[in-house]
């Protein structure tokens, strides 16, 4: 089988803590918007079970970020720095029917690899003359996922599904 959606991504606040080359512990808290990305697989139908490769992209932006710096949070407004991120996953599902050959339910897990890319952008620091350029990055990385979904069988060969997914991205470092 074929599959093809729409991903929603809800605005969400990231946390993220590193120690600076003098020793100084940095955190930051990043405001990421909504986002609507897109998924397209193929998979195999046996039965109850099912199993899917898919590759899904998914465009966000950095609103703002606040960091804590020695004089205290200072927060950053972001002219929307783009955040990309692209994931090949290998999924495994189990279907639940509710009403018989119409509704059915599933649970699913994958695995994958995780491709994000941001954009580079410039930070204006209080009492810093010249603003900070923030190059341009990527990184890969191992990605999982649990989903949640329903189908509607519309036709014999056309579902209609929404599903509800946690994902997340082991780091490296």
């Amino acid at each position: 089988y074929a599959t093809v959606g729409a991903v929603l991504t809800p605005a969400v606040e990231q946390r993220f803590s590193t120690t600076a080359p003098d020793g100084r512990s940095i955190s930051t808290t990043s405001a990421i918007g909504a986002g609507l990305g897109s998924e397209a697989g193929i998979g195999y139908d046996f039965g109850k079970a099912r199993a899917e490769v898919t590759a899904i992209y998914n465009p966000r932006s950095v609103n703002s970020t606040t960091v804590d710096l020695p004089q205290g949070p200072t927060t950053f407004q972001l002219d929307n720095v783009s955040i990309k991120t692209a994931s090949l996953m290998v999924s495994g599902y189990r279907d639940i029917p509710i009403i018989r050959n119409k509704l059915e339910a599933y649970l699913g897990g994958g695995i994958g690899v995780r491709h994000t890319t941001i954009d580079g952008f410039s930070l204006a620091i209080p009492q810093n003359p010249k603003p900070i350029q923030v190059p341009s990055d990527n990184d890969t990385n191992f990605g999982y996922q649990a989903k949640l979904g329903i189908t509607y069988k519309v036709k014999k060969k056309l579902d209609l599904f929404a599903e509800a997914v946690y994902a997340g991205t082991v780091t490296s470092s």
